[in-house]
């Protein structure tokens, strides 16, 4: 693994999308930015994407982003959340392709045990880890940032594992 990577999570949500960059360097781990692009229900859907895609690129072009990762869709019994889920996934995705950089994907359980909150832990269990794993959050932080934080903790340990 590099010394230094910056890795971009995304929780992605059609009215909320969460962002979230951590820095690892020597094993430490740093927030450096999190936020969430919201999208307006009123919109039209090609509007409310447009509006995930120019959030997660306009993030990008502030940082040097090394790596990105996202959650994977979790089809349950309601197929059309699903759906629309894929859709925001779909417009962060394509962000990440244009700006040519690879995309590590994971399932909420993968995500939470990344963190220590074994697969089926709350999110405020996850939020609360993220905390104490990754310095410089400071104040409130929105559920689908801390979300995303946690996405971006799974992808350096992945990577980390893998050499």
């Amino acid at each position: 693994m590099r010394t230094k990577s910056i890795v971009m999570g995304i929780d992605p949500g059609l009215a909320r999308t969460g962002i979230g960059i951590v820095e690892c360097e020597a094993r430490q781990m740093r927030a450096l930015h999190f936020g969430v692009v919201r999208s307006s229900p009123s919109d039209a859907m090609s509007v409310r994407l447009a509006t995930i895609h120019r959030g997660v690129r306009d993030v990008l072009e502030r940082y040097t982003v090394t790596g990105a990762a996202i959650e994977r869709v979790f089809v349950g019994r309601n197929m059309r959340s699903a759906l629309l889920l894929g859709h925001a996934r779909a417009a962060a995705l394509l962000a990440f392709a244009l700006a040519g950089i690879g995309v590590g994907e994971y399932s909420p359980a993968e995500i939470k045990r990344a963190v220590g909150a074994g697969g089926g832990g709350s999110k405020e269990q996850v939020a609360s880890l993220v905390r104490m794993l990754v310095s410089g959050i400071e104040g409130s932080v929105p559920e689908d940032a801390s979300d995303a934080l946690a996405v971006a903790v799974c992808h350096i340990n992945r990577a980390d594992s893998a050499g």
